[in-house]
């Protein structure tokens, strides 16, 4: 079921945001996209990678589109602040 796309700047469960992101797609909050494998640094474990539960079938620039719920390598789950669009 697709969910709101993560952005530049979102946090997640552990303290941190989400520090690189794709270069030309934005979302609804005015922020760009990011994928698996853009990173989201991590005050408790340092920068970890985007890794798990992107999307399946939306690509941006390459990668899946993360999106709300994708996990990061140190277990951090992102909270997305967008609403729109739902990858």
């Amino acid at each position: 079921m697709p969910t709101p796309a993560a952005t530049l700047g979102d946090g997640a469960t552990h303290p941190g945001s989400i520090t690189t992101s794709c270069e030309r797609h934005y979302a609804n909050n005015g922020r760009l996209i990011a994928r698996k494998g853009d990173m989201f640094s991590c005050l408790w474990h340092g920068p970890n990678p985007i890794v798990g539960n992107v999307s399946p079938k939306v690509h941006f620039e390459g990668p899946e589109a993360a999106r709300d719920g994708s996990v990061c390598a140190c277990g951090a789950v992102i909270i997305a602040s967008a609403t729109s669009p739902e990858v």
